[in-house]
């Protein structure tokens, strides 16, 4: 991979800014031009955790180009490079020592009376009502009912982001290969009154999911949080969730195994 400009995006931790001025100092060695703007660069660079990840890519947008992560956090599911290795990025990355994995985030897409409103997630979107009320959504899939929905909230994964808050809630871990998303339900209801499911459901990535509030809960706020940003709505009349369009493309070494990764910090 030829390079030429780079971005370099790292949190406010002090290892994250040892390590980020230790690679810039490094490709500026070798000729490589740091941008100021993540539109010019030919390879993005986050510095930091999978939270500082999540959020780099938020802020640019969804960019395009390969990203590469330099993991200075705890867990670093999309982070690819340890600080003690930034020496060798040119040698790794020079050679096309690497390949690319491609993620396609969840999209939400908001109908209220209002107008609409459209959301990605890297790792996931969740829809929640007031803490002190109960949410009711009617739940679809392809325009067929499988639940009156009451409790806390829905929460919907990608495979990748199914190692975050998902598995938090009890969902199942998917590997990033496969095309699917998955719904979630959080602190469902279970009485005489309401009966919810309460695993999750794994359902391929090409169908569409319907959230319909009732009449109760389109009179609340609702909120959306994706990735941990949240927006809040009131008179909402229905919420879609697919699968984005967007890819993003992330740089992963020749060593990389998704399950040793797995097993080493979350089994």
């Amino acid at each position: 991979m030829k390079l030429s400009k780079v971005f370099i995006y790292n949190n406010d931790r002090p290892e994250s800014i040892e390590a980020a001025d230790k690679f810039r100092k490094s490709v500026e060695a070798d000729g490589i031009v740091v941008c100021h703007d993540c539109k010019d660069a030919d390879l993005l660079v986050c510095v930091g955790g999978d939270g500082a990840f999540l959020r780099f890519v938020q802020s640019c947008n969804f960019p395009s180009q390969p990203i590469i992560g330099i993991n200075t956090g705890h867990l670093g599911f999309f982070q690819e490079f340890t600080a003690d290795r930034i020496g060798r990025f040119e040698e790794i990355i020079g050679t096309d020592r690497f390949t690319i994995q491609e993620i396609r985030p969840v999209c939400a897409t908001v109908h209220h009376n209002l107008g609409v409103d459209q959301f990605l997630g890297l790792n996931e979107v969740l829809f929640r009502g007031p803490y002190s009320h109960l949410t009711h959504f009617t739940v679809s899939i392809e325009d067929t009912v499988i639940q009156e929905f009451s409790g806390d909230g829905m929460l919907v994964s990608t495979s990748a982001g199914s190692t975050a808050y998902n598995y938090s809630l009890g969902g199942a871990l998917a590997a990033p290969e496969l095309d699917a998303l998955q719904l979630t339900p959080i602190a469902p209801m279970n009485t005489n009154a309401y009966r919810c499911f309460r695993s999750s459901i794994v359902y391929p990535s090409s169908m569409k999911l319907t959230l319909t509030p009732n009449n109760r809960t389109s009179r609340d706020s609702i909120e959306v949080v994706n990735d941990g940003l949240t927006s809040s709505f009131r008179n909402v009349n229905k919420i879609e969730i697919t699968q984005s369009d967007v890819t993003i493309n992330i740089i992963r070494l020749e060593t990389y195994n998704y399950w040793e990764k797995l097993n080493s910090k979350l089994l």
